[in-house]
């Protein structure tokens, strides 16, 4: 299974004497199936539903580490959510399920967000739900 793992590109071995440093692996390939696991952790968990549900079909982005795949047991969530429904999800439910702390971004639209550092991860994130329209 190691040498499986070691050639699937998920984990990397660095031999120093007799022991043996295993460390997951931040290839290409990697990061992509850490992506995949994350969407498919907030959809059976069914956050994006009751968002969706919750606040009449809103644009939902994923963005932060946890988007990029890069994530650690530590980091949180971030999560954007473009509606005009002035509703705000309760998510203690599914920061319990998904063990990690929720942060979100709520905003009629992206133009009202100031810090364009923000601005930009937002419209570089994973949209997981309906569009945001940067240019109108």
């Amino acid at each position: 299974m190691e040498k499986q793992m070691k050639e699937g590109g998920i984990l990397a071995i660095q031999k120093t004497g007799n022991v043996s440093f295993y460390t997951a692996s931040r290839s290409e390939k990697y990061l992509l199936e850490k992506k995949l696991y994350n969407i498919r952790q907030l959809h059976e968990s069914g956050l994006i539903e009751y968002i969706r549900i919750e606040l009449s079909n809103p644009a939902i982005v994923l963005f932060g580490s946890y988007a990029r795949g890069e994530d650690t047991e530590e980091s949180d969530i971030d999560i954007y959510i473009e509606t005009p429904s002035k509703n705000k999800a309760v998510l203690a439910k599914y920061e319990k399920q998904l063990k990690r702390k929720i942060q979100v971004f709520q905003h009629k639209n992206i133009k009202e967000i100031t810090n364009l550092h923000l601005a930009n991860n937002i419209i570089n994130g994973l949209t997981l739900n309906n569009y945001i329209e940067v240019f109108t």
